[in-house]
């Protein structure tokens, strides 16, 4: 592994630890809301390209559980009715 694709591991890394603080964060950020929207874009194409490839199950299944809880943290970052940080 070559220091590009560790530098991009550990940042899909950082990003899905944050979708999973948007998921229990007390107070609502857009910036983990946004985050969070850009991990379950990504997962999302990631399961759909497992499935096109290579018809994975597992792979599938792992990047939707992804895409799933990045969409779930980015909802309630941006419509819960918590308090908004201020």
């Amino acid at each position: 592994m070559n220091i590009v694709s560790a530098v991009i591991f550990l940042g899909m890394i950082a990003a899905l630890g944050l979708a999973l603080w948007g998921l229990v964060a007390k107070r609502r950020s857009p910036v983990i809301g946004v985050i969070a929207a850009a991990v379950a874009l990504i997962a999302a194409g990631g399961a759909w390209y497992a499935w096109a490839e290579s018809k994975s199950i597992p792979w599938t299944i792992g990047y939707g559980v992804m895409a799933f809880i990045g969409l779930a943290s980015a909802m309630r970052q941006f419509f819960s009715a918590g308090p908004s940080g201020k």
